[in-house]
């Protein structure tokens, strides 16, 4: 979409914007704000019920989240100038997301207090909050406020950081109209990008259950079938087998020489390289403890065997304890037992037979695997569900891929469309 330009620009005489439409005003915000940040309230005192109190906490990227709120019983005297009103503008001054979580205050978010930590900016009459509020959404003030804040381990920004901000703004007519304008252009982009996204869940969504059904009941639709007398597993193809997994695979002891490839399990991406990790958690001073493993080896987190942690490694290298290293019995093809004990079911089953009342310490014993019963196609089919599975995986991978880039597009494009407002690079008639 095309959008008309200013008839004329000028220089705005200040190194934080180039050129401006003529008529508009420069200067930072301070000059047309009340900053105020908010009060040390005790937490000690906090209450059950009473006025909302504003945190860190609370203030997200466009929305007030209500999700841990706190309560301070009654408003005396000495707090009445934090009390919030409709319009004004808050931003978190601490934390990871500094200079993106902020929000406006709506009525019916009413009545609030302002907590330390939070920053409040009330409008004078030169600015309207919507206009503002946009500036804040803009890549100049993540930018600005990216190159102000200190300590980058625990981001924190000053209300001289918020307050010496560059802002041009015409009439505030033209504020009223510029914020009308992005309320309904954004609003309609995230509409867009929210459908995108369910077509992405939607399609891994059909993934799974497409990869399940191959894996749980084979590609034929028309074999005959039978009950596979395996909790929550159902019918499967009558000529499949089943087995205790003590006949499908052993963890046996192999001896470390200490030189060999450091791998971790990764509940993405598999059996990789420790490197490859976010975390590296491996260290050669611990390498007695550690398991060897080979090509085809059904190697599982026994703390997240619950969560279908289990990948065949593609890998000559060794693993810490934490894991369990399976070697294959014949006519057992690793990949397909991977696909089987991602499922849901197998999720369930192995979920019962971990011990341990709390989440994360969950352990699968090897003594538990072995007692699991597992479907066991004829190794051909194993083969053949593998390569169908892939096949799925691909088709819908390009198709998610496709979803991703247009988001991003859009997202550039909604980026785009408020910095250009703001700065007067576009006419919004």
């Amino acid at each position: 979409m095309m959008f008309k330009q200013y008839d004329a620009y000028q220089d705005s005489n200040n190194l934080e914007l180039s050129i401006v439409p003529v008529g508009w005003k420069v200067d930072r915000i301070k000059y047309e704000i009340k900053l105020l940040t908010g009060y040390p309230f005790n937490s000690s005192k906090y209450t059950e019920e009473g006025i909302k109190l504003v945190r860190g906490i609370n203030v997200k990227e466009s929305i007030l989240d209500w999700k841990d709120t706190a309560y301070w019983p009654e408003v005396t005297p000495d707090l009445q100038r934090y009390l919030l009103k409709d319009g004004d503008l808050l931003i978190g001054m601490d934390g990871s997301k500094v200079g993106k979580n902020f929000c406006q205050v709506s009525e019916q978010d009413l009545p609030l207090l302002l907590l330390q930590r939070v920053a409040r900016l009330r409008v004078k009459n030169l600015l309207n909050a919507r206009y503002l509020y946009w500036n804040l959404a803009s890549k100049r003030f993540l930018n600005w406020i990216n190159r102000s804040k200190t300590d980058p381990m625990i981001p924190h920004m000053a209300p001289k950081d918020i307050n010496d901000f560059v802002i041009a703004y015409p009439s505030t007519e033209e504020q009223s109209r510029i914020a009308l304008f992005l309320d309904q252009k954004t609003s309609e982009i995230d509409q867009a990008i929210a459908i995108k996204e369910q077509q992405i869940s939607l399609l891994n969504e059909r993934k799974q259950i497409v990869i399940q059904k191959a894996v749980i009941q084979g590609l034929d639709p028309n074999v005959p079938m039978k009950d596979s007398d395996i909790d929550g597993i159902g019918k499967i193809p009558k000529h499949w087998e089943t087995f205790f997994n003590r006949r499908l695979f052993r963890e046996n002891s192999r001896p470390v020489k200490g030189d060999e490839l450091p791998l971790s399990l990764s509940q993405k991406d598999g059996v990789i390289p420790s490197f490859e990790m976010k975390e590296k958690s491996l260290s050669p001073a611990h390498r007695n403890n550690f398991k060897l493993c080979f090509p085809n080896d059904l190697v599982v987190n026994r703390f997240k065997g619950h969560l279908g942690v289990f990948f065949q490694s593609n890998y000559t290298g060794i693993v810490t304890f934490h894991y369990g290293v399976f070697e294959p019995a014949k006519n057992v093809y690793t990949k397909y037992f991977e696909l089987l004990y991602h499922t849901e079911q197998y999720k369930t089953l192995y979920a019962g037979a971990s011990n341990g009342m709390s989440i994360g310490l969950q352990n699968l014993s090897n003594l538990n695997f072995y007692r699991i019963k597992s479907i066991v196609p004829p190794l051909e089919e194993q083969k053949m569900i593998c390569d169908y599975a892939d096949k799925v995986e691909k088709e819908h991978s390009n198709l998610i891929q496709k979803l991703e880039i247009q988001i991003e597009k859009l997202k550039e494009y909604k980026t785009t469309l408020i910095n250009d407002a703001v700065t007067g690079k576009i006419k919004v008639e």
